[in-house]
């Protein structure tokens, strides 16, 4: 153990200086400094370093020289050196002022001059793994001149990654400047020296006469930055047809704090792509422009120098801003929906602007289309700024099942990160919840650990309080969690349906798990019958999210504009997911699994709405119980006008229990008066039965007082045991009949010859 700790300590530079001097005066590479590398191939005659690489053979030898060096802010590096060969691509010197690594052959992070090539020139290069980038572009041709060629190398940098290149060639009484650059993608260094890159026949034709490096290490300037304290301020996805900005792809951020913000070392996330933040300034209580390196001399504004610029998508995507920690700084999930109805800008030439920088709620609410007449406001205040204060409050949207003691809880906005992390603010009297994970980069969704693996069929009630949202409003609540079990047919109905929305207002489907099965969203699938086949299939969910038993879920691509229209309240549970195309007379919708077991169907038409509608535009159709069967006309009503005329996600206006009271009678009502005129009260007149055996048909007829008969809403019906029938006022013509009282003759004949009559005077009345 003692030999591996000795072997690890004399084998590595471990011990770091700030800077150094060689002049290879003392004869040996082993101390003052100690230098590492291919030592074997250099030696120092008459105290200079020679290459000396006898064993060399055909083209492509390196030699390299490392010595640990931190110089880096308000530094210097200085190289004097003879050359006997003209330096080409084949023949060449690397001199590495910073690096990661000593070992110049490897992968590294660091800068170098480069001294020859294809340009035969002076240049700095950036070195990103195995990425050369020139930075500085020297004169082409200076490093070729009479051999031998005696050169002299000075490089400065200052601590805000400003760069300056000199040269000395041969009798040349003071540097030249090659060029200048700002550039603070690697801001450390360790290691400073030389690169050889030679043929067999110049392999003693490099001689190096001193080398140092003068500066400070690089000092962490710590800033203290907190969520937000940047946003994302405007988006300009889709620049063509030009309006009056450059024709190119920009990201504002503003800095809402007093201070300035140095992003040097910054990531900006696009999409699952990621850019380096090389250099930028973001000015206090102002905007810095990102953008790609080529466009920003467009703009005439401040840009910030970045490695590389991920093209945006003009639909939309996530935009993250990400800190030299790479802790989540800022983000935005965009989309062209947020240019609204603004079809004309939308098409291209607009930045989306965001309205407030102070309302830290991402959410389309706070996102327009500029107004400004250059079709945006890169670097300067936003054309649409104004306050405008969230006051959306959270919403737990759902639970999603990881596995038998993991979930994710989604909000329906970002929250508080360092209250979603607190795992107190998580409690269940059947489990221990051990862990709390914030989802980055939203923080609009936790992760839970419990204790334990849930059993099957058990559920559990989880207490949520204490967490607050981005916005400090507080949140508490309760949800449950379970293992998902399989689902079967009629477990998941279609309960209510809007095939017809009001204008610009989106259709919905709202379905109900009327099972004791606790299931998994992601496992079901909407369609349509398309003649004799099924049509694509839509997913519901792209996550497993738990649907409890005896809950609705209404589901549309825009829960938004559903509740802009309906009385949606807490209790409603919505989902987003797109929808078959639900034409506005008729059409069908199925649940269906992936495999094509159908769960539910249902063949909608506008004339089973209530015929005292005259405008079907707006309403929904209503199951009035999920035990009815989907496609019998008279299982469905129109939802009332009490209501708004629908009720997504949440117990249906029109909803009648089917228990059966304890009766002696085989046919009986338990209200005797009921107000067809689709207020949601008493709609509807339901009859009751319960037979003695199974086989019997009913008929249905409807008399006046006077013996008059005016309709029969059921001829021959075959009977349950037990059930329900109804009558909805309507006559014989379709009409609704005048307010009275009237007569139902009930009349249920079985095969064996039994018979069962029953007349039940009932009261058509207004609840006005």
């Amino acid at each position: 153990m003692k030999r591996i700790l000795f072997f690890l300590i004399f084998s590595f530079p471990t011990l770091i200086f700030a800077q150094f001097t060689e002049n290879f005066l003392d004869g040996n590479l082993t101390e003052n400094p100690q230098w590492f590398g291919t030592i074997d191939k250099f030696t120092i005659i008459n105290g200079s370093l020679q290459l000396n690489d006898s064993s060399a053979s055909g083209t492509a030898n390196k030699a390299y020289l490392a010595t640990a060096s931190e110089a880096i802010e308000n530094a210097e590096w200085q190289l004097s050196a003879t050359v006997r060969t003209n330096l080409t691509s084949g023949n060449y010197i690397r001199f590495y002022v910073c690096s990661n690594n000593a070992n110049f052959t490897e992968n590294l992070q660091g800068y170098f001059v480069m001294v020859g090539g294809t340009a035969k020139e002076f240049a700095l290069y950036r070195q990103d793994g195995t990425t050369n980038t020139k930075i500085i572009d020297g004169t082409d041709g200076r490093a070729s001149s009479e051999l031998p060629m005696h050169f002299q190398i000075k490089l400065t940098r200052n601590d805000n990654g400003f760069w300056q290149l000199f040269s000395k060639v041969g009798e040349e009484p003071d540097f030249v400047q090659e060029g200048e650059v700002t550039d603070k993608t690697h801001p450390q260094s360790s290691y400073s020296g030389i690169y050889i890159y030679y043929s067999s026949s110049n392999k003693y034709n490099f001689q190096i006469h001193s080398i140092s490096a003068t500066g400070d290490a690089y000092t962490l300037k710590i800033q203290q930055i907190n969520r937000h304290d940047i946003v994302f301020s405007e988006i300009m996805a889709d620049p063509d047809p030009v309006v009056g900005l450059p024709n190119a792809e920009y990201v504002e951020l503003y800095n809402r704090t007093d201070s300035a913000i140095d992003l040097s070392g910054w990531t900006l996330g696009v999409g699952d792509k990621t850019a380096i933040i090389k250099d930028g300034n973001l000015p206090a209580n102002g905007f810095l422009l990102l953008c790609s390196e080529s466009n920003a001399p467009l703009f005439g504004v401040d840009c910030a120098q970045m490695a590389s610029f991920p093209a945006l998508v003009n639909s939309g995507q996530l935009l993250t801003l990400y800190d030299r920690q790479k802790n989540v700084v800022s983000w935005v999930n965009y989309s062209d929906k947020w240019y609204g109805n603004d079809a004309f800008k939308k098409d291209g030439g607009w930045s989306l602007e965001r309205i407030d920088n102070d309302n830290l709620n991402v959410d389309e609410q706070n996102w327009t289309p500029s107004v400004a007449p250059l079709g945006g406001t890169p670097c300067a205040a936003n054309s649409v700024a104004e306050k405008m204060d969230d006051y959306t409050p959270p919403k737990l949207l759902s639970t999603e099942y990881l596995s038998p003691k993991s979930l994710r809880l989604h909000f329906n906005k970002e929250m508080n990160y360092n209250s979603l992390q607190n795992s107190s603010n998580y409690t269940s009297d059947q489990i221990d919840i051990v862990k709390a994970t914030a989802v980055e980069p939203k923080c609009d969704a936790v992760e839970l650990t419990f204790d334990r693996d849930l059993t099957e069929n058990e559920i559990v009630s989880i207490n949520i309080d204490h967490l607050l949202c981005i916005s400090n409003f507080p949140f508490t609540s309760t949800t449950r969690f379970a293992i998902p079990q399989q689902i079967e047919a009629q477990d998941i109905i279609i309960n209510e349906i809007l095939f017809n929305p009001v204008g610009d207002g989106e259709d919905y489907v709202e379905i109900y798990n009327r099972s004791n099965k606790t299931v998994n969203l992601a496992q079901l699938f909407l369609t349509r019958r398309k003649g004799d086949f099924l049509d694509t299939k839509i997913a519901v969910s792209d996550k497993a999210a738990l649907f409890f038993p005896h809950s609705h879920l209404a589901l549309t691509p825009s829960p938004t504009t559903v509740c802009a229209q309906f009385q949606c309240n807490d209790t409603c549970a919505l989902w987003t997911t797109n929808l078959p195309s639900l034409p506005d007379d008729k059409g069908n919708i199925i649940v269906t699994l992936n495999d094509g077991t159908i769960i539910d169907e249902f063949s909608y038409s506008e004339k089973m709405h209530h015929v005292l509608l005259y405008n079907y535009e707006g309403v929904s159709l209503e199951r009035i119980n999920p035990d009815m069967v989907a496609n019998n006309p008279k299982s469905w009503h129109s939802a009332s006008l009490e209501c708004g005329y629908g009720t997504p996600g949440r117990r249906n206006s029109h909803y009648q229990s089917l228990d059966i009271a304890s009766e002696d009678k085989n046919f009986w009502v338990e209200r005797e008066v009921f107000s067809p005129d689709n207020d949601g009260n008493d709609d509807l007149l339901f009859i009751y039965y319960r037979l003695p055996k199974s086989g019997f048909a009913a008929t249905l007829t409807i008399y006046t007082p006077n013996g008059l008969k005016i309709g029969q809403p059921y001829t021959n019906a075959l009977l349950a045991t037990e059930g329900t029938l109804q009558w909805d006022g309507l006559s014989a013509t379709k009409t609704m009949c005048q307010i009275g009282v009237y007569v139902i003759f009930v009349e249920a004949v079985h095969p064996d010859g039994d018979t069962v009559r029953r007349k039940i005077p009932c009261v058509l009345s207004t609840s006005k």
